[in-house]
């Protein structure tokens, strides 16, 4: 269902254009100076086909959800070999469906990490995984664990770990261009689709 917040972003669609919120993110951020702008443009693009028809979002949030259920047991499954640990592993993940709108940047990052994950153990070219782990850490910070992840993995199949090497390199520039807003305070401008819901 819609949130407080929810109904801040949907004005902020209402008045602004695609190109105008990419920038906006990208140059300023959020009120926390987080740049989630993939999740964002998830949200514009229902916004824009359906308006405000919540069964959009519900069938957005459902599908992104699904998508992870299957990409958590094909990695497990690659991983232990066993279909039925992974099943009932995925089982216990699929407690984890969250109800508001908004939580569209939570399954989204999921699913950018999963893809990740899973291209990573699957193919010998990790060209697919570092783009969507790029895609993931412009949807939430929960990203900069993927590194972590594949180093696991990587100690736990007996691999060395330099494959991973250019992943904690994005997270570091990552890391270094997040900074320099929090540093700057160069995020949360009076126009940011959260200013009717927060003080200034």
């Amino acid at each position: 269902f819609f949130s407080q917040d929810d109904f801040a972003v949907l004005a902020y669609f209402k008045t602004h254009s695609t190109i105008q919120m990419i920038i906006q993110f990208m140059t300023q951020g959020d009120i926390w100076e987080f740049h989630k702008i993939i999740g964002y443009l998830n949200l514009r693009l229902i916004y824009d086909l359906f308006g405000i028809n919540s069964l959009a979002y519900i069938f957005n949030n459902h599908l992104l959800h699904t998508l992870n259920l299957l990409f958590l047991y094909y990695i497990l499954v690659n991983l232990t070999g066993d279909k039925l640990k992974a099943f009932f592993a995925s089982l216990v993940f699929n407690s984890t469906y969250l109800l508001y709108f908004s939580n569209v940047h939570e399954y989204l990052v999921t699913t950018l990490c999963l893809i990740s994950v899973y291209s990573f153990v699957k193919f010998k070219s990790h060209v697919i995984s570092i783009i969507f782990f790029t895609l993931s850490l412009l949807t939430k910070e929960l990203a900069l664990s993927v590194p972590l992840i594949l180093s696991a993995i990587c100690i736990l199949r007996r691999k060395p770990l330099r494959s991973t090497i250019p992943f904690w390199l994005l997270s570091m520039l990552f890391g270094l261009y997040q900074a320099v807003f929090v540093l700057n305070k160069l995020g949360y401008s009076p126009d940011h689709p959260y200013a009717t819901t927060f003080d200034h």
